[in-house]
């Protein structure tokens, strides 16, 4: 790591202002560039076409604006961290890890591939939070645009009646979770596995709490059960706190 000198804060400064000219003209705190109503306005001038191949296509596209909005939601909250970036606060360099962000944060890594090329070349140098920040914000835009970009496509195959195209489109905004199939599935299981976890425990633990004591009770369940320590002891403790 290494300290920030004086000509690198300068250049730090220029960097969010002309970023804030570009995104933020009006400075309200919202991104400039987004169309909102463009998807929605496509969709309701073919609703009636829609319906009339198969109305169920409507609420796919529905949860493909509810994606949009949260997406616009993460980005806008991006821009008020880069418009709050107070560089006076902050004495160091560090890694740039920026694609594995984005990547934790759910984010698609499908955007234009000269973007995409250039991140991960920086990847390992070091960079400032603010750049970090700035880098991850075109990443997730570039992102966003890409799918506001194939989602009015969906609609314009749809009606055309070019199914070939619209699955190709609609197969790959499903591996997003866009369309939750992917996602339910996973955590209604995750949460029967949850349930049924806490159902034993709860039935195990009630037979047990006035026989032994709460360490013997961790130990002997966790031998059996992959149910962490610290899960065990707050459900001792809460049954005890409820007798």
């Amino acid at each position: 790591m290494g300290l920030f000198n004086k000509e690198k804060i300068q250049e730090l400064y220029k960097l969010k202002v002309n970023f804030l000219k570009n995104y933020d003209k009006n400075n309200d705190g919202n991104v400039d560039l987004f169309e909102e109503d463009s998807f929605m306005n496509l969709l309701n001038k073919h609703q009636k076409g829609i319906i009339e191949i198969d109305k169920k296509y409507v609420l796919d596209f529905i949860k493909i604006n509810e994606y949009l909005i949260e997406k616009r939601g993460n980005l806008n909250e991006l821009l008020k961290s880069i418009n709050g970036y107070n560089l006076k606060h902050l004495k160091y360099f560090k890694k740039s890890n920026i694609v594995s962000k984005y990547k934790e944060l759910g984010g698609s890594v499908n955007s234009r591939v000269g973007l995409i090329s250039q991140l991960k070349q920086n990847q390992g140098t070091q960079k400032s939070d603010l750049e970090e920040l700035i880098d991850l914000f075109m990443l997730s835009i570039e992102n966003y645009n890409l799918i506001l970009f194939h989602s009015l496509n969906m609609i314009t195959f749809l009606i055309n009646d070019d199914m070939i195209n619209f699955y190709k489109l609609y197969q790959m905004l499903d591996k997003l979770d866009i369309f939750n199939s992917n996602l339910e599935k996973k955590n209604f299981e995750k949460f029967n596995e949850i349930s049924t976890k806490l159902s034993n425990l709860e039935f195990g633990i009630n037979q047990m709490i006035n026989k032994i004591s709460i360490k013997e009770i961790i130990s002997l369940i966790n031998q059996t059960k992959k149910i962490s320590k610290k899960e065990i002891y707050n459900y001792c403790i809460k049954l005890k706190n409820e007798k």
